[in-house]
């Protein structure tokens, strides 16, 4: 059986500039077309099915094989390689790293909520992470931001009223992670001390995002972009990338699937 392959971005410049592709899965409304879930199950490897197989709950389960999948996909429309060829291994704090085929200056991150999945990658050797979290209305978020948050952070949070609370601090906590994944740290690592300033009134997407790391004096965040959007679903999506100085260029990528190829996207 002839392996799928994703489909191609298009050809795009990248030597003067960080490219980075964002790939955005809105799952549970295709999962629900049996021969999606198929397409998606033949994407994976033995050893990704077995524990995808391997998880009880229905939700988590799907949740497991669209994050895995679109791993694939997005790896696979930068160099054109068939699904299954990639291989991976745990890397620095278990972050997921390609084992093979090795391709240099390929990153690439992901991360997922019950509804929504999302994979970032680069072909600029620039590192990237991303986090996306869902906006639930009256989280507990209090002693978390007190324990986590710049004071400044903390404040933004307050002005913001009961109403946009939780997404001023899920727009601060997803900044914070982005950032951490990409330097391959985990989350209990120096969070009091990353600490970012937002407009006062962001919008769905925003770019105007300050980083100030107390603990380095030495220049070190200069390079770090960093992009947020609240998507009409209902979540924050943060994405930080080290692009070495050079003008940040993201595209985003709405996947969605059918019955015939599973992974058709489009380019918004």
């Amino acid at each position: 059986m002839t392996q799928p392959i994703a489909v191609m971005p298009k050809d795009i410049d990248i030597g003067d500039i960080c490219h980075v592709d964002l790939w955005i899965f809105y799952h549970p409304q295709y999962f629900s077309n049996p021969m999606v879930v198929d397409e998606f199950e033949k994407a994976l490897s033995e050893e990704e099915r077995s524990l995808y197989q391997s998880i009880a709950h229905e939700s988590t389960r799907m949740e497991r094989l669209a994050t895995r999948a679109l791993v694939r996909m997005a790896l696979s429309s930068n160099v054109h390689r068939p699904l299954m060829d990639w291989k991976f291994v745990r890397g620095r704090n278990g972050r997921p790293e390609v084992a093979s085929p090795r391709i240099e200056e390929l990153y690439f991150n992901a991360s997922n909520t019950a509804d929504v999945v999302a994979c970032a990658t680069s072909r600029n050797n620039a590192r990237i992470g991303i986090d996306i979290e869902s906006i639930k209305p009256g989280g507990n978020h209090g002693a978390v931001a007190r324990r986590c948050f710049a004071a400044h952070e903390q404040a933004a949070i307050r002005r913001a009223g009961p109403h946009l609370a939780e997404e001023f601090f899920l727009r601060f906590w997803t900044l914070k992670e982005a950032y951490l994944k990409a330097c391959g740290e985990g989350l209990s690592h120096r969070l009091g001390l990353l600490a970012f300033s937002l407009p006062d009134f962001p919008g769905d997407d925003i770019t105007d995002i300050a980083l100030r790391l107390d603990m380095e004096q030495d220049g070190k965040s200069s390079g770090w972009r960093f992009r947020q959007w609240r998507l009409a679903s209902d979540h924050i999506l943060s994405l930080a990338v080290d692009t070495r100085g050079k003008p940040l260029q993201v595209i985003v990528h709405d996947v969605q699937p059918n019955s015939e190829n599973a992974f058709f996207t489009l380019i918004a």
